[in-house]
């Protein structure tokens, strides 16, 4: 690692560090990850002005760039008329100083790619190493590659001053009323965003503005998403409440029309068709009961139902305890074997079992 210039700093009180996310929550980390990605984007695609100060052999001179249009105002010290007009307009407005490459250490290092995320704490904690400043006195910047090399590393390019430097570079500024919100190197093209900002956004208006927006639309977003969960929920709730009303009606009708056409003593196929779909009468429903109720070790061979009557014939190794497993199943009743109980060569006990059906509600 090599130095591109060095610089002794200059005598100045401690200033308030930038926040290497170490004191942050996670929801903040996130949200700042994610203005990163699109502060870049907004600013190369936004048609708003800037203003550059660059830090020249000459001195400070300042630019006014507008997309890809950069029109020079002069020096600070020998503005003309309508370049004071243009300075004194700008208000609270983005201003980038740009330092002169002899101002600034250069340094490149490589990093675990695992640490993306924390690499400005990473960095923060080796400047004492990497500059000839104390830590507490260096602004710094950072650009990582994007892909990493086989071993794993990510190479990263290191920018540093020292505050009294970049407090130097600023003061003609602050004659004229302006503050530095970004600090990039001078030499690349006015018209594009400095790649590297020593201040790492700290200071940029625009950026704390983008922030308190995306802030205030992800929590939106978060509102409206559990809004939107909790009427579909309770959508659903309802939809199943009118399910079961509507089928509750629907068994209610079948009954009716059954007792309504045995009161009239007609044998209609549509009425009986109707009863056998009522849940007391359903011989699907009767079949999937008697299949719950009989043990394990007991299986059907036939079985024969009708309106009255059930007869179950099989193999079971305890036929006689059946007789009480049946009774009051599934409305059955007067349960009882309709053939003696032959034990086969197996040990196992063939069984031929009656019983009553109990009628329906509302059969006579």
């Amino acid at each position: 690692m090599t130095d591109t210039a060095s610089a002794q700093p200059g005598g100045m009180a401690p200033s308030k560090q930038l926040d290497d996310g170490g004191n942050r929550g996670a929801f903040d980390r996130l949200l700042d990850a994610f203005a990163e990605v699109l502060d870049p984007l907004l600013r190369r695609t936004g048609a708003a002005a800037r203003l550059v100060a660059v830090d020249g052999d000459d001195g400070l001179t300042l630019w006014r760039v507008s997309g890809r249009t950069v029109d020079r105002l002069g020096r600070v010290d020998e503005l003309s008329e309508p370049a004071e007009r243009t300075v004194k307009s700008w208000g609270g407005r983005s201003v980038e100083l740009r330092l002169g490459e002899g101002k600034v250490l250069r340094r490149t290092v490589r990093l675990p790619d695992a640490a993306r995320d924390v690499f400005a704490a990473v960095l923060h904690h080796r400047l004492d190493r990497m500059t000839p400043w104390r830590g507490d006195q260096v602004l710094f910047g950072y650009e990582a590659a994007d892909v990493a090399e086989p071993d794993g590393h990510v190479a990263v390019d290191v920018v540093a001053t020292s505050r009294a430097i970049a407090e130097a570079a600023a003061r003609p500024l602050a004659g004229l009323g302006l503050t530095p919100t970004i600090l990039g190197v001078a030499g690349a093209d006015l018209a594009q965003p400095v790649a590297v900002d020593l201040y790492r956004g700290a200071a940029d208006p625009s950026r704390r503005r983008s922030r308190r927006r995306l802030k205030v639309a992800v929590v939106t977003v978060l509102v409206l998403l559990g809004a939107a969960a909790a009427g579909s929920a309770w959508l659903a709730a309802r939809a199943e409440v009118a399910g079961d009303a509507l089928g509750d009606r629907a068994a209610a009708v079948r009954r009716a029309v059954v007792e309504r056409s045995g009161a009239q003593g007609a044998a209609d196929p549509i009425a009986t068709l109707l009863a056998a779909k009522l849940p007391d009468r359903s011989i699907a429903l009767f079949v999937d009961g008697l299949a719950t109720v009989l043990p394990d070790d007991s299986h059907l061979t036939a079985l024969s139902v009708d309106e009255a009557s059930v007869r179950l014939t099989g193999i079971s190794d305890d036929a006689p305890s059946l007789i009480a497993v049946l009774e009051g199943a599934d409305g059955l009743t007067d349960v009882r074997f309709a053939a003696p109980v032959v034990r086969d060569g197996d040990g196992r006990d063939a069984f031929d079992i009656l019983a009553t059906r109990a009628p329906a509600v509302g059969e006579p």
